[in-house]
């Protein structure tokens, strides 16, 4: 099994940094997006051909593995069209540990481009707690 940094990207953001899409919002945020000449598309990868772009928190992770598979396979993950991951990094880590392909919405953008349109979306949140690094939430994959 790969380690976390052979997964993740360059880009590193912090995940009080990362734009969060509420199941409530998604379908209107991508008819926002398409209103403003944006692409998706959707489909399903092996999650193993993502890149992650923030850390996890293996808590999270373990919870949704045990307690919520479907959870895992369920709300489609954002990615841009270079595969990195947008939203949804704890259910991609525990699609990775079930070993099962996920869906994806695809945002047919270079991930930072990606991220600044999601930011523009009037109903984009924010997580107030960001990850620490060196903490059990900048860990690798493994644990």
């Amino acid at each position: 099994m790969k380690t976390f940094q052979q997964y993740i990207s360059e880009i590193r953001i912090a995940r009080h940094k990362m734009p969060q899409v509420s199941s409530e919002n998604l379908e209107d945020m991508l008819g926002w997006l398409g209103a403003k000449g944006i692409t998706v598309s959707r489909g399903s990868i092996d999650p193993k051909k993502l890149i992650p772009i923030q850390d996890v928190n293996f808590d999270s992770v373990k919870s949704i593995v045990t307690r919520k598979p479907e959870k895992a396979l369920g709300k489609p993950l954002l990615i841009s069209y270079d595969n990195h991951l947008l939203d949804g990094h704890h259910r991609w880590k525990a699609s990775v540990d079930l070993g099962r392909q996920v869906k994806f919405i695809r945002i047919h953008l270079p991930v930072l481009k990606a991220l600044e349109a999601i930011k523009k979306y009037p109903n984009t949140e924010f997580r107030t707690k960001g990850t620490v690094p060196g903490s059990q939430y900048d860990a690798g994959l493994n644990k």
